[in-house]
C-alpha cells in the first residue's frame, strides 16, 4: 500500500524533526520529559503511564524499520533508547533501586506496557548489554516469583499492567532458554484460562464481588458474580492472544490454538462499530445482562477523541488480524493452519501459495487450494487444527476424495505429500450447541455454537429450562441457513413464555444482550 507507506514515512520524518527540536539527548514524545521527573520523585498525583506511551512509539518505530525498511525510524529509536538508558541509570543513582521497584508496583499509574518485552526484542537484535539491563529492570520479581512457583496470586492484580511482564518472560526464555521463565509463561496461561476466563476466552473486570474490580482479576474460579459493564478490557484480550501465540509457536498444541480461536472470535471481533465508520472501538466488553456495548464502562469511543490505552492497542490489533492464521515449522517443511479465515498465505520459504476460501463460522467448512508458481511439485506437510467442538460426521477431502485421517477433537491432522499446483483440501467440521457453565455456579451457563458464543437479545435476565446444559437443542433452534446472514437462533425461555433471539456476541452492536443465563432448578 504505497499511500500507507508514504504516510508512515512522513510520520517518522516528523518525529525525527521533533526529536531534533526538543534537543534533550534523544527524548521524543508529545508530553514533556518533566513527566518522568514527577514519576521518579513519586510526586502526587502520579502521571498516567508515560512508559506505556513511550513503548508504543518505540514499537512503531521498530516495526517501521523491520517491516517497512525505514532506516530513519531506527535512528530515532536508538536515540530514544539511549536517552531512557541514561534516565533509568540516573533513577537508580539518585533514588536507589528500591525507587524503581516502587515505580513498577504503582500500576496502573506507572503502567509501562510492553517495554519489558520490547527491550528483549531489541537486545535480541543488537546484543547491546545496555538493552539487556533495561529489559531486566522491567522484570518484576514480585509478580514473576509466584508464577515460577505455580501459585495463583492474580487476585486484585491489574491485568494489563502484568500480562506484558509475562510477554517479557516469554521473550527472555526464547533468547536464553531459561526453563524457569518458560514455566512462568505456561503457569500464567493455565491460571488465566482455567481460573479467570469467561466463555468468551476473555478475563478481568468485575463489580467488587470476589475481589474482582475494573481491569483487575478476582478470586480464582469465582466468576459468577463478576458480570458487569467493565469485563474483558480490550488490551487484556490483545495481550493474552500474544501470550497464546508464543505458546503455539513453542508447542503446536491444539489446546492453545483453541483458546486463540475462542478469544479471537468472541473477544476481538465485535469490538469495532462497523455501522459507524472506522475508528469507533470498544474499551470493555460488558457481560452483564441487559446492557448494550454503548453502556460499557466507556462505551464506544470516537475516532479523534478517545485515545485511551485500548484505542492505540485496538488500532494495532486490527492491523494484525492475520498474524496467527498460519504458522510455519522451524525444523521441518510444514505449515500449520490455526484459524479458519478467508485468506491467502504466500509461503516464501517454500515457493507456495495457499488460498483459504471459507465463510466460517457461518458455515462449518473451509477449502484450501495450493498454487505453485514454479509449476514443479513441492513436498511439505500441511497440519490442520481439529477443534475441540467438532461433532461426529466431519469430512476431510484431498482433491475431492476422502483422506484417511481421524478427525479427533483437539488434535492436529497432518497431510504430507508432494503437492502440486491446483491440489485442494476440504475440511468440514460439524458444529453443535453446547453449554459453558460458570466454574462456581453450574446453573449459570453461556451458550456456544461451535467456537461462537451466542448472546441473547434481552433487556432482562431470562430463565432457561431445567437441565438445559445437556439438552440445549430441545429449546434452541437455528434459523434455516440462508434465512439469516448470521448464525441466528431462537430460544424458548421463561417456561415457554418468551422467545429470545440469539446471535453471535460479535454481531451485536446496538441491542441490549446477555451472555450468561440462570437455569431453573425445577
Amino acid at each position: 500500500d504505497v499511500e500507507l507507506k508514504n504516510t508512515c514515512d512522513y510520520m517518522v520524518a516528523t518525529m525525527a524533526k521533533v526529536q531534533v527540536l526538543l534537543n534533550e539527548g534523544g527524548y521524543m514524545s508529545a508530553f514533556p520529559s518533566t513527566t518522568f521527573d514527577r514519576m521518579e520523585a513519586m510526586q502526587q498525583p502520579l502521571p498516567w503511564a508515560p512508559y506505556y506511551v513511550i513503548h508504543k512509539l518505540l514499537q512503531g518505530l521498530y516495526d517501521m524499520h523491520t517491516l517497512a525498511g525505514n532506516n530513519q525510524a531506527y535512528d530515532v529509536l536508538t536515540k530514544m533508547v539511549d536517552y531512557f538508558y541514561n534516565r533509568m541509570q540516573n533513577v537508580v543513582k539518585k533514588y536507589g533501586i528500591f525507587r524503581w521497584q516502587e515505580m513498577l508496583m504503582n500500576s496502573p499509574w506507572t503502567e509501562f506496557g510492553g517495554f519489558n518485552e520490547f527491550m528483549y526484542i531489541l537486545y535480541d537484535k543488537t546484543r547491546d548489554p545496555r538493552h539487556l539491563w533495561m529489559a531486566h529492570m522491567f522484570d518484576d520479581g514480585t509478580f514473576l516469583g509466584p508464577l515460577a512457583m505455580d501459585e495463583d496470586w492474580l487476585t486484585n492484580i491489574h491485568a494489563n499492567s502484568h500480562i506484558p511482564i509475562v510477554l517479557g518472560a516469554a521473550k527472555r526464555y526464547e533468547i536464553f532458554g531459561e526453563d524457569t521463565y518458560g514455566s512462568m509463561v505456561n503457569n500464567f496461561w493455565r491460571m488465566v484460562y482455567y481460573n479467570h476466563s469467561y466463555a468468551t476466552g476473555g478475563s478481568n473486570g468485575g463489580n467488587g464481588s470476589c475481589n474482582a474490580t475494573n481491569e483487575h482479576w478476582g478470586w480464582p474460579g469465582y466468576l459468577a458474580k463478576t458480570l458487569t459493564n467493565n469485563n474483558q478490557e480490550f488490551c487484556t484480550q490483545y495481550n493474552i492472544l500474544k501470550v497464546v501465540r508464543y505458546l503455539i509457536q513453542w508447542y503446536s498444541d491444539p489446546v492453545h490454538m483453541d483458546h486463540y480461536e475462542r478469544a479471537y472470535i468472541n473477544g476481538i471481533l465485535g469490538t469495532q462499530k462497523a455501522d459507524a465508520g472506522p475508528g469507533v472501538m470498544l474499551y470493555n466488553y460488558p457481560l452483564q445482562t441487559g446492557l448494550t456495548k454503548a453502556q460499557g464502562r466507556f462505551g464506544w469511543g470516537t475516532p479523534w477523541g478517545s485515545f485511551w490505552c485500548c484505542y492505540a492497542t485496538a488500532v494495532e490489533q486490527w492491523s494484525k488480524m492475520g498474524d496467527s492464521i498460519y504458522f510455519q515449522s522451524a525444523s521441518e517443511n510444514a505449515v500449520y493452519v490455526n484459524l479458519y479465515v478467508a485468506s491467502t498465505l504466500t509461503w516464501t520459504r517454500m515457493g507456495v501459495r495457499i488460498n483459504q476460501t471459507t465463510s466460517f463460522p457461518i458455515e462449518p467448512s473451509t477449502k484450501l487450494t495450493v498454487t505453485i508458481p514454479s509449476g514443479s511439485p513441492v513436498s511439505f506437510s500441511l497440519y490442520l487444527r481439529i477443534p475441540y467442538w467438532i461433532q461426529p460426521g466431519g469430512t476431510l477431502l484431498l482433491n475431492g476424495q476422502p483422506y484417511p485421517a481421524a478427525l479427533t477433537p483437539q488434535t492436529l491432522v497432518g497431510m504430507s505429500r508432494a503437492w502440486q499446483s491446483g491440489d485442494t483440501v476440504e475440511l468440514t467440521m460439524p458444529m453443535a450447541l453446547h453449554a459453558v457453565p460458570m466454574p462456581d455456579d453450574a446453573n449459570l451457563i453461556a451458550v456456544m455454537y461451535g467456537p461462537v458464543v451466542l448472546a441473547g437479545i434481552a433487556n432482562v435476565t431470562h430463565l432457561l429450562p431445567p437441565g438445559s446444559a445437556s439438552r440445549l437443542s430441545s429449546f434452541i433452534s437455528r434459523f434455516p441457513p440462508g434465512a439469516s446472514p448470521s448464525l441466528e437462533f431462537t430460544a424458548l425461555v421463561d417456561a415457554g413464555r418468551t422467545n429470545m433471539t440469539m446471535l453471535p456476541v460479535y454481531d451485536i452492536l446496538n441491542q441490549p444482550y446477555g451472555v450468561y443465563w440462570p437455569v431453573a432448578t425445577n
